[in-house]
């Protein structure tokens, strides 16, 4: 019995030893692999995959090239990584990716049992800093790249074997620096800029998604932007850019806040040109893009959407006419041409903007005037361009409404084809009543009239524009209207020449009251045809100050 037990002890032992033998066997092999052959199986395994799935996933327009893959402080990290144009869409065109490089690429998270298993890459987040991007045109790339011999091997529909699914949590590309090539770049732009940021949250590739646009695949897209292009240096404008947001799965993007204005004041903008230029001040918040949807978009560079809003703006346009008019103009593109000469197709359903503030300000050397239109909202449905169909496509329906002066209720309804490129239009506005002296702080530095005394009881507007010649009729109601004749030097006390043309100007030039005393209304009509150095605001006031003149008298 003494013996037996000995036995299964000795046996116990022997069992022991074996399968400490074997732990102790395991755990060196594993410290061998993990610090000697775990960064070449890591390599061989991971880099052949993802070569070939990059290669899948962009349908053969890119291919990859990865850097070494190394092991440390337990993360893993590719030493170079260089994501190249192979061909081009037939479809692209454009400024589009010619090639994108990182000297380094961080991967935390990195479940190795997965890949080992062959279940797929999952990460829980890949890193880059300072990554660079390369733009070039489409046809230029094309051009660039036409006798490259081509990469014949066929492109798999599937993703590679041992790695049915590419996943991360999030992507971070941080201070992305963009060249652009020097040919395409825009005037004032600099063919170089950084402080651009972008992650992507809940990136998924698989079997599935090569069906559709893969980058488009993800929770969403965040983008940040420090400022403006270095290049923007010598503008005069400065573009504020606030928590920009894209949301694949919501089809959604939002936009917290974006500005352009001048860097300097009125008079240092003014004295920055040789002529009279147009300063902007435009301040947008809370911007949304509902319903926009990105495979198409990328795949076919078409801009299409439901819903474009803005919660709130401002927009300010100050002029110095004391500098010299420029006598040689360039022309000036209505809404319609720069529609239309957008090389794809636009389908957007409606544009809404609220609660806006609209300035015009204009200085001469007697002073500077002022209008102002309060509580603006503009409601814009839908916008349309087809080449296909040019002639074919609904109009676009424009409403306006807003408080003229602070007082004067004012609505005004466009009727314009905004695909199409010959300029026509219907226009119908009311304006509501007001006390004329309101006009002052516009006529008595720009003008030299002050009113005296009138009432506006309503007005009414009708502009029907055919292949750029506007036909514009209006019917003024109003009373009592008398104006005084101010010096051209503001600093002048009025005399007898004033005088004299403000007692002509009430007796035989203007019309003090519509309906005259006898009861007679008056319509004013005016037709006049567009120049091309007139911007479209310009082109719609001087056809309605051209009619108006035809009933008050005094304004041609």
């Amino acid at each position: 019995m003494e013996k037996k037990v000995k036995i299964k002890i000795s046996r116990t032992k022997k069992i022991l030893y074996i399968v400490g033998g074997v732990i102790v066997f395991l755990g060196l092999a594993a410290f061998i692999f993990f610090n000697f052959f775990l960064q070449d199986f890591v390599n061989n395994l991971i880099n052949s995959k993802v070569k070939e799935a990059t290669r899948t996933s962009t349908h053969g327009l890119f291919r990859v090239e990865i850097g070494k893959v190394k092991y440390k402080d337990g993360s893993f990290y590719c030493t170079k990584v260089e994501l190249i144009r192979e061909k081009y869409d037939s479809t692209e065109s454009g400024m589009t990716v010619k090639k994108l490089t990182a000297d380094s690429v961080h991967f935390d998270g990195l479940n190795l049992f997965d890949v080992l298993m062959g279940k797929g890459l999952f990460m829980e987040k890949m890193e880059a800093h300072g990554p660079k991007v390369y733009l070039t045109d489409a046809a230029a790339g094309r051009e660039e790249i036409k006798n490259v011999p081509p990469d014949t091997t066929p492109i798999a529909k599937q993703m590679p074997g041992g790695m049915p699914v590419i996943s991360y949590d999030s992507i971070i590309l941080k201070d992305i620096r963009v060249f652009i090539p020097q040919q395409t770049k825009p005037p004032g732009i600099d063919s170089s800029y950084s402080g651009l940021t972008v992650k992507i949250i809940g990136m998924h590739l698989d079997n599935d998604v090569l069906k559709k646009q893969p980058l488009f695949n993800c929770k969403g897209i965040d983008l940040a932007i420090k400022g403006l292009p270095n290049g923007m240096a010598d503008s005069c404008y400065v573009l504020g850019v606030s928590h920009l947001h894209l949301s694949v799965a919501d089809s959604l993007v939002t936009l917290d806040s974006l500005t352009y204005h001048s860097k300097y004041s009125e008079d240092v903008f003014a004295s920055k040109h040789r002529y009279a230029t147009p300063m902007i001040d435009l301040r947008f918040t809370d911007l949304r893009i509902e319903g926009i949807d990105f495979n198409k978009s990328a795949a076919n560079a078409e801009i299409e959407f439901h819903k474009f809003s803005i919660h709130s703006f401002y927009v300010d346009s100050y002029e110095d006419r004391r500098r010299p008019m420029d006598p040689n103009p360039k022309p000036v593109l209505f809404p319609n041409e720069l529609l239309s000469s957008f090389p794809g197709k636009i389908r957007v359903d409606s544009v809404l903007f609220e609660n806006g503030r609209m300035k015009m300000h204009e200085r001469i050397a007697s002073g500077k005037g002022t209008l102002e239109f309060d509580h603006v909202q503009i409601a814009i449905s839908p916008i349309i361009k087809d080449a296909k169909k040019q002639g074919g496509t609904k109009p676009t329906t424009i409403s306006l409404s807003a408080l003229f002066l602070g007082t004067a209720p004012f609505k005004a309804t466009f009727t314009y084809p905004l695909g199409e490129k010959s300029f026509d239009m219907d226009a119908h506005a009311t304006l509501g009543s007001f006390d004329a002296k309101k006009l002052n702080p516009w006529l008595i530095p720009l003008e030299r009239l002050e009113v005296l005394d009138g009432v506006l009881e309503s007005g009414k507007i009708d502009m029907k524009v055919h292949s750029g010649v506007a036909t514009t009729t209006v019917l003024p109601v109003y009373h009592n209207f008398s104006v005084k004749v101010l010096p051209k030097d503001a600093q002048a006390t009025i005399g007898l020449s004033e005088k004299i043309k403000t007692l002509l100007a009430g007796t035989f030039v203007l019309r003090g009251s519509n309906p005259n005393w006898l009861g007679s209304l008056k319509t004013g009509a005016a037709t006049r045809s567009r120049t091309r150095t007139e911007s479209f605001f310009q082109f719609l006031w001087f056809g309605v100050r051209m009619a108006l003149g035809d009933v008050v008298g005094g304004f041609k």
